[in-house]
């Protein structure tokens, strides 16, 4: 993920802390896209927030096995 190496995560700072400002980064990254907050009034519907949950399943699946490649090609 190329697009992450610009974005300081404060590799000084306790996981917890490094977490939130992840987290912060890309709350900050979504308010310039759409040029708001995250909504909270039923914008997005259930269907929606499930779907990304599945799109989140897929990725991290994806990662579990590069990193799995990774390890066994050592």
């Amino acid at each position: 993920m190329d697009e992450y190496n610009h974005i300081d995560v404060g590799q000084h700072l306790g996981s917890n802390n490094r977490i939130i400002r992840l987290i912060k980064n890309r709350l900050e990254l979504g308010n310039k896209t759409f040029k708001k907050e995250m909504p909270t009034d039923g914008t997005y519907k259930m269907i929606e927030s499930v779907e990304e949950c599945l799109d989140l399943a897929l990725y991290l699946a994806a990662k579990i096995i590069e990193l799995k490649d990774k390890e066994d090609a050592k």
